[in-house]
């Protein structure tokens, strides 16, 4: 049986306002958008492994880290 990837979209949520230059840093956004005092980012369809690599990115960046939402989808990506 043939192993299957699952790759979702995800929102995270940070806590602080990013400049350009730090969002380019972080692979895998696709969009983001500020929501007061935080900012929400949208993946684009990640696995669980290309997650956690950006989660990490964000530790690094001493990025306040507040959520992970898995984005609703009709199908795996």
């Amino acid at each position: 049986m043939e192993s299957v990837i699952s790759r979702r979209r995800y929102r995270i949520r940070v806590g602080c306002h990013l400049e350009e230059q730090r969002m380019k840093r972080l692979g895998g956004v696709s969009t983001w958008v500020v929501e007061g005092d935080a900012m929400a980012l949208d993946t684009v369809p990640l696995d669980q492994s290309a997650l956690h690599g950006l989660v990490g990115q964000i530790r690094d960046l001493n990025i306040v880290l507040i959520s992970i939402e898995r984005r609703a989808s009709g199908r795996n990506e």
